[in-house]
């Protein structure tokens, strides 16, 4: 399998870093600019850009974005960020945080462990 998506990557000049986490069967789409490294990407996950716009998201490292929500246009989503289920990000995710809703706001600040 993780050679059948290298091979896809460089066709497709896609960079997914390892030991990024896409499970087998999960139906996500990711069409960012780039993705740091040990991030998570879960169920139903979809990365994209705006009509209109350019350049894709940037996913920062240690990044986890849990179930069926959505990262559409130019953002940045900072370094140790979570996205809640079912949230749409439109704007820049600081570092550090927890963000949920519909468009995505601060919730609250991650824990270093």
């Amino acid at each position: 399998y993780k050679l059948k998506l290298c091979r896809k990557a460089g066709k497709y000049n896609i960079n997914v870093c390892r030991p990024n986490s896409v499970g087998y069967g999960f139906r996500a789409t990711i069409n960012c600019e780039s993705m740091g490294n040990y991030c998570v990407v879960n169920s139903g996950v979809v990365i994209g850009v705006k009509t209109g716009v350019e350049r894709g998201p940037i996913i920062g490292n240690h990044v986890e974005l849990t179930t069926g929500c959505k990262v559409i246009g130019d953002v940045v989503i900072g370094d140790n960020a979570i996205v809640a289920p079912n949230s749409v990000v439109v704007k820049d995710v600081e570092q550090g945080t927890v963000v949920s809703g519909v468009p995505a706001k601060f919730l609250k600040t991650t824990r270093k462990v």
